[in-house]
């Protein structure tokens, strides 16, 4: 389902192979070429001042380069240029032998389709705010252990990337920074990382494995959950997950943890959770049955918007407001098992957006019998 919830927040053909390495972009060692005419995989040399003119003659087919000499940021976006003016050369870049470059800067690769892997020079530090947005191909980065910083939205769309290992350098992962990876089948955060961004993994519908390195001071794990290290929060979810029982002391659930966990069937949630964060489980569209624990006080903007699946939902008594959309799209919602009263139920306030919950009957003094 496609929706958007903004929530306030040279050729190889002659068959030669072998070559010496120059200056100007020389095949070094040729593969066969494919049977419809596209490279197949030949390994180029070049240096920094003539890779993107190499990349601009490429024909189509999948290459290999290999770049050396001193580059700078102005040489990324020349890079960045080539690739997006020639989207049938699928290029595996290695910049490790590279000299100059500090810093993978905002925006720098973005929507570069034709890049399918990367390795990053080993004295870059930071990778800037969606420094890889829509690389739609890359399927495999190489970041060396001089990076202390992902930006926000750095791999967010890149749909090819399977597994990404981030160094035990790293300290801050930002907002968003692996959304929309739908390939992404694992990750790590490593014990160095003090801060990890909100709407991690958004719709990373293939994650089904995510951990915490032991003697991470700020966070923890437990059966593919982030928590904080003292356990009051989820802060972020593998969305591949088809069942979750969150952790009992968790008094808050952040914003958007179990966005589009299209497999997500059941979610347990212990009493004692007082918040459940906006656009919580937005897009769960698995769910059919949700109970919302005694604890819960208020249900925020979007929490459970666009549920396709859910049927019955059960919310307690001490519950006071509903936020806006909290069920919106939930339009096979049939029952609400209320806790309280009718004159309870009216007193609470629902916002706009609600309908498939008004609509819905409503069994007064629930017991769960």
């Amino acid at each position: 389902m496609a929706l958007s919830l903004a929530f306030t927040f040279p050729s190889c053909s002659d068959g030669s192979s072998g070559g010496s390495d120059d200056d100007s972009g020389q095949i070094t060692n040729t593969a066969n070429a494919g049977t419809s005419g596209e490279k197949s995989n030949p390994s180029i040399t070049t240096t920094a001042d003539n890779v993107a003119e190499l990349i601009t003659s490429l024909e189509p087919g999948e290459y290999n380069i290999a770049v050396t000499g001193a580059i700078t940021s102005e040489t990324i976006s020349t890079i960045a240029t080539a690739l997006k003016g020639n989207e049938n050369a699928k290029v595996s870049l290695d910049l490790s032998q590279t000299t100059g470059l500090t810093s993978i800067g905002n925006d720098a690769f973005n929507d570069c389709s034709s890049l399918v892997s990367l390795n990053i020079p080993n004295k870059v530090t930071s990778i800037g705010n969606d420094a890889f947005y829509n690389c739609s191909s890359l399927a495999s980065v190489s970041i060396p252990d001089s990076v202390t910083s992902i930006g926000k939205g750095a791999f967010q769309y890149c749909k090819s990337l399977s597994s990404v290992a981030i160094p035990d350098s790293v300290t801050s992962i930002g907002y968003c920074a692996f959304s929309y990876c739908s390939s992404l089948k694992s990750l790590n955060i490593p014990a160095s990382v003090a801060s990890i961004g909100k709407s991690l993994f958004n719709d990373c519908t293939s994650l089904t494995e995510l951990t915490v390195s032991e003697g991470n001071s700020a966070y923890k794990s437990h059966e593919n959950c982030i928590y904080t290290k003292d356990g009051k929060t989820l802060i972020a979810a593998a969305t591949g997950l088809t069942s979750v029982t969150i952790l009992d002391g968790v008094t808050s659930i952040n914003e958007e943890v179990f966005y589009f966990c299209i497999s997500l069937t059941s979610i347990t949630i212990p009493d004692g959770v007082t918040s459940i964060g906006k656009g919580a489980f937005v897009g769960c569209s698995s769910l059919t049955d949700v109970s919302i624990p005694d604890s819960v006080t208020s249900i925020d903007y979007g929490a459970f918007s666009y549920c396709e699946s859910l049927v019955n939902v059960t919310i307690p008594a001490g519950v006071t407001s509903i936020g806006e959309r909290a069920f919106v799209g939930c339009n096979k919602l049939k029952t609400v098992n209320y806790k309280g009263t009718q004159a309870q139920w009216n007193a609470i306030t629902i916002a706009n957006g609600n309908d498939p919950l008004t609509s819905a009957t409503i069994n007064y003094n629930y017991t769960g019998e």
